[in-house]
């Protein structure tokens, strides 16, 4: 049961996440057809991560916790990355060494590593974030 449900329903659920999470995040129109929204706050960076590493842990079957604390870290930063090379949201006008540390941070914070105020306070002490 548990297998079925990561497989079949596990990504549309963590994209419905970051698209209700950006929205209340930005308040902007639910269900935009426009992408940059979804990348559009860190928050929602943050969000989303748990639920792609959990789509990504159950077809791959990861059980060794060392692999799937390194898959989640990967993911924050191929997610950055992903939205970097597609000018979306907040990473339409910054550096790939930027994009590297805010998809660090989401994952840092995402995993439970450090607090989301502590991750803002060194993006912004960096100027990478407002």
């Amino acid at each position: 049961m548990k297998n079925s449900f990561l497989k079949y329903f596990a990504l549309p659920l963590a994209l419905l996440f970051v698209v209700v999470f950006t929205t209340v995040a930005n308040t902007i129109e639910p269900l935009s057809t426009d992408f940059s929204n979804y990348f559009g706050s860190f928050s929602a960076l943050i969000g989303a991560i748990p639920f792609v590493v959990e789509f990504i842990k159950g077809s791959l079957k990861i059980e060794n916790s060392l692999a799937i604390q390194v898959v989640s870290w990967g993911t924050g930063i191929f997610m950055s990355f992903l939205a970097w090379v597609l000018n979306l949201g907040m990473f339409e006008n910054v550096f790939w060494w930027q994009s590297l540390a805010i998809g660090l941070g989401a994952s840092l914070v995402a995993n439970g590593v450090f607090d989301t105020g502590l991750i803002t306070w060194i993006l912004k002490l960096l100027k990478i974030t407002k």
